[in-house]
């Protein structure tokens, strides 16, 4: 990472059908992907080789993960949209 690099990192796991998009800025903020309106049911997922529970809603389709990496290397140039969770 240089100092001209707006985020440290993006993190992608888990699938083969739900993932868990995950990052940090260079500020620090916590990056979370959602899918908003997915529901709150209780999804098991392996993640960095740990077994995870998550509610589906914090897990996006294998396209959307795609398509965050996609921004995630152009230094997303539109800004976050709605389904970011920026803390």
């Amino acid at each position: 990472m240089t100092e001209d690099e707006p985020f440290r990192y993006l993190s992608v796991a888990g699938g083969p059908d739900l993932f868990l998009v995950t990052g940090e800025s260079a500020d620090g903020e916590i990056l979370q992907l959602t899918e908003p309106g997915a529901g709150s049911e209780q999804i098991q997922l392996v993640c960095g080789g740990q077994a995870g529970v998550f509610e589906r809603s914090a897990l996006v389709s294998q396209a959307t993960a795609i398509s965050a990496v996609s921004e995630f290397l152009m230094g997303f140039p539109d800004g976050f949209g709605d389904a970011w969770c920026v803390e």
